[in-house]
């Protein structure tokens, strides 16, 4: 599962957006709650011009892991923080 959606992202800094949707899309199949692949395949949306499906993307990503998501996005500082509390 995770070995796809890095595949996805991998493709994705190759600017191969395609494949790096496809990618996603394998992930998906196998755990369609996964994430990271969803926000990964919003990445890959909104790089293709579909600005409309990534934010759905997206907001699927945030509702199935808001802190998650938010810890990811928060940078070393706030993560550091919250493992301190």
């Amino acid at each position: 599962l995770i070995i796809n959606a890095d595949f996805a992202w991998t493709y994705f800094c190759a600017r191969r957006f395609d494949e790096a949707e496809r990618q996603a899309g394998k992930a998906l199949e196998i755990d369609p709650q996964f994430f990271l692949a969803r926000y990964y395949l919003g990445e890959v949306l909104q790089f293709k011009g579909r600005r409309a499906d990534a934010i759905s993307e997206y907001r699927k990503a945030f509702d199935l892991n808001r802190r998650s998501l938010l810890t990811w996005h928060a940078g070393p500082g706030l993560r550091s923080k919250r493992t301190k509390e």
